[in-house]
């Protein structure tokens, strides 16, 4: 019972201070919810569909800010192992809190990732063993922070974030021995890390291996992270598997190691610990994190990325429809926005594409990205970032070409590909169209751990729902035009950015509430239009209209 009343104590202190440090914006993230697509598929054509991971969404409930470097996840699952996500919606403990790099699909694995963990009493040092329970129910995931009640331990935990830097806070319940532990998850065992009592840091790095072309072997760079704690360590030390190490400094180049710090803790107390991260070096991770995090003050930072977050759900307003579909699409929205990844530091620097020059540096004002889906390439998450945050699309554009320039590489075919379902309107049948998306929009994509069909491909997935549940397709991409279903909402009102979209606005809407509907009639700007869309028409602004005639 103490641990029940300790959380909802503190969880009512953290939303009074957070709806005192946020600004009056509309509120968009209360209809995210992370945890969709952490479980297997369960809508009905993917249970018969897919199998084994592929039936799995393998999503985390991701904490970042849009494109983030690093993604800021619970760990229920301890390896780097290809098709293996950091999070399991079915796991019944957690392990840690992973400084991820996961991509969210069944034919990649993390990198470069490490895992923070705090406990109470004796040291425990596997995964496995130093994992506490908990309860879904006391579970606050958002795309700005993530909480849960460490009961074994007596310790709550929260977790918010910016692009390159993560900020930890944990609140102990009564007087005792608190260890916070770290560890490059380094499954080759050639991980490093260092015990800094006079920085009050702990850092390291683990280093990155190739999973296709020149399989396990060093990909040239890694992943970097400093952790800083806002007091001194009353003890400190390393370890190697079950092997204290205490006092010693640092250790690497061995399986299951890690370091730690201890702090002695009274009721009440709270520590805090915030971490850089970076692809190119320890002293960049630093640097990233005194730009990104410079204060100690949580609720600060956890406020400025939910404006993030809130700034960019806005650019697609919603009316109408069924209450459940704002939280599938405005979460889809969410997915489609955490890839490609930022991997370039506050200073543009980035690990080259090529091994002649391991950094190179992006121009200033802009961000070099990396993990590009070759799925959302061929398909809509990409376009769907053109729609709704072409200042990225830019940068991302931009990174392909480095990419080409630097070693040759480009993805395959981005020109060609026509999703199914919008076939049958080059056969001349849009209603039917629009019968076989929305029964996919209904019965496929849910809110619960399992809702999403098959894994998400790194948002793409995701994407097809958005572009769908908004009543439009890039079902031949590259060719600037949009194949049309209809919509599940009564109006969908786009907000462009005026630099790329001189319309600014553009507004799908229906004539009828019930949005499940199918529709024959399509006006554009109060024209009749055929079930196709350009580009150049969102562009420039306008009004799209479905409706029914008499047949």
């Amino acid at each position: 019972m103490i641990s029940s009343r300790l959380f909802v104590s503190i969880t009512l202190t953290v939303l009074l201070l957070s709806s005192g440090c946020q600004k009056k914006t509309e509120n968009f993230i209360q209809y995210v919810n992370p945890l969709i697509g952490t479980g297997p598929s369960t809508g009905p054509a993917s249970i018969g569909k897919y199998q084994g991971y592929d039936s799995w969404g393998l999503g985390t409930p991701a904490v970042s800010s849009p494109f983030g470097m690093t993604q800021w996840t619970p760990q229920t699952r301890d390896k780097q192992e290809k098709g293996i996500s950091p999070y399991y919606y079915g796991g019944t403990r957690i392990q840690g809190f992973r400084g991820s790099h996961w991509l969210e699909g069944s034919d990649t694995r993390d990198y470069g990732s490490f895992t923070i963990m705090p406990i109470t009493g004796y040291l425990r040092t596997f995964a496995t063993e130093r994992a506490s329970g908990y309860i879904h129910q006391n579970e606050i995931s958002s795309p700005a922070y993530y909480s849960c009640m460490f009961p074994e331990y007596l310790t709550f935990v929260e977790m918010t974030g910016t692009a390159r830097a993560g900020f930890f806070r944990f609140s102990y319940v009564q007087k005792d021995q608190a260890t916070v532990l770290i560890t490059p998850n380094s499954d080759e065992g050639k991980g490093y890390i260092k015990v800094d009592p006079e920085k009050q840091e702990i850092y390291g790095y683990n280093p990155v291996n190739r999973i296709y072309e020149g399989s396990d072997k060093p990909a040239g760079f890694c992943g970097y992270f400093v952790a800083r704690f806002n007091r001194p360590f009353d003890n400190y030390g390393c370890y190697f598997q079950m092997e204290d190490l205490k006092k010693q400094t640092e250790i690497s180049d061995k399986t299951d190691i890690g370091a730690y710090a201890i702090f002695n803790v009274n009721d009440k107390d709270v520590i805090l610990a915030k971490v850089g991260t970076s692809f190119t070096s320890i002293e960049a991770a630093r640097a990233n994190l005194e730009a990104e995090i410079p204060h100690w003050e949580f609720e600060k930072t956890k406020a400025e990325t939910e404006q993030l977050w809130n700034e960019s759900l806005s650019v697609v307003q919603l009316k109408g429809g069924k209450t459940e579909d704002y939280t599938k699409f405005y979460t889809a929205l969410y997915h489609s926005m955490l890839f490609p990844r930022t991997f370039s530091n506050v200073d543009g620097t980035y690990p080259g594409f090529d091994e002649n020059k391991p950094i190179r540096k992006m121009e200033e004002g802009h961000v070099y990205y990396d993990d590009f889906s070759s799925e959302g390439l061929r398909q809509s998450q990409l376009q769907l970032v053109n729609l709704v945050a072409p200042d990225r699309y830019e940068d991302l554009l931009k990174s392909l070409a480095l990419k080409t320039e630097q070693g040759g590489w480009m993805p395959d075919s981005i020109l060609k590909n026509s999703h199914i379902p919008y076939l049958y309107n080059n056969s001349g049948d849009p209603v039917e169209t629009q019968k076989k998306v929305k029964n996919i929009l209904a019965t496929e994509y849910t809110n619960f751990d399992g809702g999403i069909p098959g894994n998400d491909d790194s948002g793409q997935t995701s994407a097809w729902y958005v572009f769908s549940a908004m009543g439009f397709y890039p079902a031949s991409a590259g060719s600037g035009e949009y194949q049309l279903s209809s919509p599940i909402f009564s109006e969908v009102e786009l907000n462009l950015d005026p630099k790329y979209y001189p319309g600014k606005k553009f507004t799908i809407s229906l004539d009828d509430p019930d949005t499940y509907k199918t529709f024959n009639r399509v006006e554009l700007n109060g024209k009749d239009s055929p079930f196709v869309l350009k580009h150049e028409d969102i562009r420039k602004g306008g009004k799209l209209k479905f409706s029914n005639t008499e047949k």
